[in-house]
């Protein structure tokens, strides 16, 4: 997330954010970490308008329509992701009379929403594997300094594919995690921040599937994680606020690369199915964001997408490679927000839409190919 909505911290975090009600000390990122995926449709949250709160827009791939918004349930999205099936899940906080975050989930063709998983306080980060079990991490320690932080517990809890009942929960080896990814062989992986309540320095840590201690912690390199994901092989890509992105082996095994060649900021990752590296760096004034990206094991920009960048939040790429962009241009001269859509490998673009009807596009996921969905 940009600079507009969550400033980095000195060991907390602000949101500025969508909606009324608001988390007073801890913000996601844009977490559009996507991989590769057949094209339905695009969906994207349409944030912080006087008229709603983080609703849904749904588009078609080529963005010439927009399809429907869903509005019911979706109240004060900040993540948005799809599982194998074709679920649609949302994080979000400040559901009718209840305070905190939930996620909602909506299964394939559901006109409303089907689920509800609730009773987290500062959840960051969510994720889902390939056998679509839902991990949320709640980062209670987030706050740095919080009396009521400094005697939570940070926990990351597990779900069964589409269950609302909790499976398992994870403690061991967490300190204010702020994000996490599953990889395609089932590790988790977790980015945790410093703490100086605790003392704890910032790591990466890996948990083998199913168990419920890190097999690995990492230190060295580690600043100040923000942006976690893997590719299709299980490689995983951590990106520091200080800058730099680093990619590990599965497991954590080695680190196979370093960029630092232009990344400034970044703010959102995605791969495609080749394995191209797609990094968002934040409006920088007065020069406005790029697109960088970058072909496997390279740690040098394959090119750097300029055109039709203003303020990019949001990324997601396509099964046959199409790049969809999406700029919240908070604070910038008659801003609107837009969602632009690149060809494959093309640094021009063919199309850019509004991205919000009465918002801005914080957070971008496609949809699967599948059944029809409703209107």
């Amino acid at each position: 997330m940009t600079a507009r909505f969550a400033k980095a911290w000195a060991g907390a975090l602000i949101l500025a954010g969508c909606g009324s009600a608001q988390l007073p000390h801890a913000a996601p990122d844009s977490v559009a970490l996507m991989t590769a995926a057949a094209t339905s449709r695009v969906y994207s949250i349409d944030c912080c308008g006087v008229l709603n709160n983080g609703d849904i827009n749904v588009y078609n791939a080529n963005l010439k329509r927009l399809e429907r918004r869903i509005v019911g349930g979706a109240g004060d999205a900040y993540t948005i992701a799809f599982d194998r099936s074709g679920t649609l899940y949302a994080l979000n906080f400040s559901q009718g009379f209840y305070y905190g975050v939930a996620v909602t989930e909506w299964d394939r063709g559901a006109k409303k929403w089907t689920r509800r998983v609730k009773g987290f306080l500062w959840a960051l980060s969510m994720a889902l594997d390939t056998s679509n079990n839902l991990y949320v991490a709640d980062c209670n320690t987030c706050p740095d300094g919080d009396a009521e932080a400094s005697k939570a517990h940070d926990a990351i809890y597990v779900y069964r594919a589409h269950q609302t009942k909790l499976w398992r929960t994870i403690t061991a080896g967490l300190h204010s995690p702020r994000s996490i990814a599953v990889g395609p062989d089932g590790y988790l992986y977790v980015a945790n921040l410093p703490n100086s309540s605790s003392r704890r320095r910032p790591s990466l840590a890996v948990y083998a599937p199913g168990a419920s201690t890190p097999l690995r912690v990492l230190r060295r390199g580690i600043e100040q994680p923000a942006l976690l994901t893997t590719d299709a092989q299980g490689n995983v890509v951590l990106v520091n606020d200080s800058g730099h992105i680093l990619e590990y082996a599965p497991a954590l095994t080695k680190v196979l690369r370093t960029i630092t060649a232009q990344v400034a900021s970044p703010t959102a990752l995605a791969f495609d199915a080749s394995g191209n590296l797609y990094v968002a760096n934040s409006y920088q004034f007065p020069a406005k964001g790029t697109v960088s990206v970058y072909a496997a094991g390279s740690s040098r920009p394959r090119y750097v997408i300029t055109d039709g960048i203003s303020d990019p939040v949001a990324l997601a790429v396509g099964g046959s490679g199409e790049l969809y962009v999406a700029n919240d241009d908070w604070g910038l001269p008659r801003s609107k927000g837009r969602i632009t859509l690149y060809p494959p490998l093309s640094q021009t673009p063919t199309r850019s839409v509004r991205g919000g009807v009465y918002g801005l596009p914080t957070a971008l996921t496609l949809s699967p190919v599948g059944p029809t969905e409703p209107k």
